[in-house]
C-alpha cells in the first residue's frame, strides 16, 4: 500500500511540476505565469499529500521525507520568485505569487504534519486548500 501511495505522489510529481514550468517566451511575465502555476502545483499536490496523510496510509519515515520535499520545492520556488523582482508590468502579481508562496512554506514546516492529531491535519488542509484557490484565482489573472 505504501509503495503505491510513493508511486501516486512521484507520478502526481513527474506529471505536474515539470509541465507546470513550461513556457514559449522569455519574458518576465511568460517568467512569472509559468511560476504562478508551479506554485499552484505545489499547492494542490501538498493538499493530495495531506489527503494521504494518516498512519494507515504513509509512516513517519517517509512523511518527514516527503514533507522535506516539498520544503525544497518550495525554497526553489522562492528563489526564482525572488530573482524575478526585476522590472515587470505584473509586480502586484509577482508580491500575491510570493505570499501565497511563503504561506504555503509556512504550512508545510508546521510540525503537526509528522503528528497524528487529525483536528489539526484538517485544518492544515483548509489552510493548503485556501492557497490553492488564492493561486487559481492568481493564475486566471494572468
Amino acid at each position: 500500500m505504501r509503495k503505491h501511495v510513493l508511486l501516486g505522489f512521484l507520478a502526481s510529481y513527474f506529471l505536474t511540476v515539470p509541465l507546470a514550468g513550461c513556457s514559449g517566451t522569455s519574458s518576465n511575465e511568460g517568467k512569472l505565469r509559468s511560476e504562478v502555476r508551479t506554485a499552484l502545483s505545489l499547492a494542490a499536490e501538498s493538499k493530495l499529500f495531506l489527503d494521504y496523510l494518516s498512519p494507515e496510509h504513509v509512516t513517519e519515515s517517509f512523511t518527514t521525507a516527503y514533507v522535506r520535499y516539498l520544503q525544497q520545492q518550495t525554497d526553489d520556488l522562492m528563489a526564482r520568485l525572488n530573482r524575478m523582482k526585476g522590472p515587470t508590468s505584473s509586480q502586484e502579481n509577482l508580491a500575491e505569487c510570493i505570499k501565497q508562496t511563503e504561506a504555503l512554506r509556512s504550512v508545510l514546516s508546521s510540525p503537526v504534519l509528522i503528528s497524528e492529531d487529525h483536528a489539526r491535519l484538517i485544518s492544515i488542509r483548509g489552510r493548503v486548500a485556501e492557497i490553492e484557490a488564492n493561486l487559481k484565482t492568481l493564475a486566471k489573472l494572468q
